[in-house]
């Protein structure tokens, strides 16, 4: 009764979607709940059927928020437990400083922070030549 039920509700187009993607994600959406008929024995047909009706609404969801100014406050907050000088380094990276390259398509997104950091100073040539002295 519950698969019956299940698939009632899938034949119910998702609201706000597009007609071909509606289809297309229906159409998955039954191919998944004919896999959940014939699961092993010992598995979970309900939570099968929970997780082809997950996926099923999740297509086509935007979770971009549109807030810029949250999005710049979650980011800030990834960079507070990082000890000094990768925490400023961090910020540096959420205000826009550094380089951007590649793409996620191509692999991945590489970015570049260059901070020059002072030379460590010289032993002068005097003290390293100077005999040890006796004891």
């Amino acid at each position: 009764m519950l698969l019956a039920a299940c698939a009632a509700l899938g034949a119910v187009p998702v609201l706000g979607a597009d007609k071909e993607a509606s289809s297309g994600s229906e159409a998955r959406y039954q191919r998944d709940v004919a896999a959940c008929r014939t699961v092993a024995q010992g598995a979970d047909p309900a939570a099968c059927l929970r997780e082809a009706g997950a996926v099923r609404d999740s297509k086509g969801v935007s979770r971009v928020d549109p807030d810029p100014e949250r999005l710049v406050r979650n980011a800030l907050k990834r960079c507070e437990p990082l000890p000094e000088p990768e925490r400023s380094e961090c910020v540096a990276h959420i205000h826009g400083n550094g380089s951007t390259s590649g793409s996620v398509a191509g692999g991945g997104v590489l970015r570049e922070l260059v901070t020059p950091k002072p030379a460590a100073p010289i032993a002068s040539s005097a003290a390293s030549t100077a005999p040890p002295t006796a004891k």
